[in-house]
């Protein structure tokens, strides 16, 4: 049950990262154009 909780946390995590890098990429080009 541990490597199940331990495991959604994770993908939880680089789900947020994705996202965070993804806006921050958007908010970058919109700024150079």
């Amino acid at each position: 049950m541990e490597d199940a909780i331990s495991l959604n946390v994770v993908s939880g995590g680089i789900s947020f990262i994705g996202s965070a890098v993804g806006l921050w990429l958007a908010n970058a080009l919109v700024s150079i154009a």
